[in-house]
């Protein structure tokens, strides 16, 4: 359960760092055409080896698995957003077997989840960290 939870680590960096670019993209638009940064190819195959190992494990875990993710806070709101940006659209039948696991333990969780795998992605950042951090202040 920790390699998961390393894993998941890993999305959310990605995630965090991609959305800070993303921001100073637009805090910078001014200045379009200069300074673009080249893709780092060694990085971009890290995060799709990343996303088929999460996904591979996703498809293994019991419903007690992500309980414990959940309990040792592996599995927090934001982990599951960078989840669902790291593994749409490729891994969605990954995706749907987290809602599936968390639907009883979690059901907030799991509805949050589906959402995102119905909206096609991670949507607006923001908005859908807000969505994901509402129910889980619901939770016992």
């Amino acid at each position: 359960l920790p390699l998961v939870g390393s894993i998941l680590r890993v999305l959310l960096y990605h995630s965090e760092i991609e959305e800070n670019e993303i921001l100073q993209e637009i805090h910078t638009q001014s200045n379009a055409g200069k300074d673009v940064k080249p893709k780092d190819d060694q990085l971009q195959a890290l995060l799709e080896t990343t996303a088929e190992f999460l996904a591979e494990i996703l498809h293994t875990l019991l419903k007690e698995d992500v309980a414990e993710l959940v309990q040792r806070q592996y599995l927090t709101p934001k982990m599951i957003q960078a989840a669902v940006s790291g593994l749409l659209p490729q891994f969605k039948p990954a995706l749907e077997q987290l809602a599936s696991l968390l639907t009883e333990a979690y059901p907030q969780l799991a509805e949050v989840t589906r959402k995102r795998l119905c909206a096609g992605g991670p949507g607006e950042p923001e908005h859908a960290l807000q969505e994901l951090q509402e129910p889980a202040e619901k939770q016992p």
